[in-house]
């Protein structure tokens, strides 16, 4: 029997990554990749938040925030991936 965790990642089809999925997403439609850009840091050095923004074709799809530019990134890409998919 498949324990619970299998069976999710079978039922996900092997979820990937909102930047993965934007960027497969974004060459297949576009020829490009997307660009994310930092707009803004804030606080100390132990606890700075960043903003940042996709951009595809210079046009601004998304914006995120966190902790580090990584999860900031991902929290852009999920904002444009869920604006692109509400938008076809």
């Amino acid at each position: 029997m498949y324990n619970p965790e299998i069976n999710q990642v079978t039922v996900d089809n092997y979820h990937k990554d909102y930047k993965s999925l934007l960027q497969e997403y974004c060459q297949r439609q576009f020829h490009c990749y997307p660009e994310y850009i930092m707009v803004k840091r804030s606080g100390p050095e132990h606890n700075r938040t960043f903003w940042m923004e996709v951009r595809i074709n210079e046009t601004v799809y998304g914006t995120g925030t966190g902790r580090n530019k990584k999860s900031a990134e991902q929290e852009a890409a999920k904002a444009a991936w869920e604006k692109m998919n509400t938008l076809e």
